[in-house]
């Protein structure tokens, strides 16, 4: 796991800077977005991964962007405590890839609030 200090070690001493999504050592090489992806990984994370990534010095991320799919989207709102059913989904997708197309960066915690409590709200008044 000392993979990403000697790699950094050598980018500093080299004055070259390590790709995010370098194979091994980059900051974001085990980011997940695309839909199937994240579904395959959440099944079984030996699907897209040929080991864990603990063992170099990394974690393995999840985010949602304008790639993702249900799944992932059922994941990241479990993760923060509110669990969608399969009638919110859709039109809850539909707005997290709108917001990340607009703004070009994977979403956060407090944006999957407001959207949720904006689509929710949305999908009351029109009842």
């Amino acid at each position: 796991n000392r993979f990403p200090a000697i790699s950094k070690l050598v980018a500093d001493a080299s004055g070259r800077a390590i790709a995010a999504n370098k194979s091994i050592v980059g900051e974001a090489v085990f980011t997940h977005e695309s839909g199937l992806h994240v579904d395959g990984l959440l099944k079984d994370p030996a699907t897209y991964e040929g080991f864990d990534p603990a063992q170099v010095g990394r974690h393995r991320q999840l985010v949602l962007g304008k790639h993702s799919g249900s799944h992932g989207l059922r994941h990241a709102y479990a993760e923060i405590g509110i669990q969608l059913n399969e009638s919110q989904t859709p039109e809850l997708l539909a707005s997290v890839r709108q917001f990340a197309s607009q703004t070009k960066r994977a979403l956060q915690a407090d944006d999957l609030h407001r959207l949720y409590l904006q689509t929710m709200q949305a999908t009351t008044s029109t009842q």
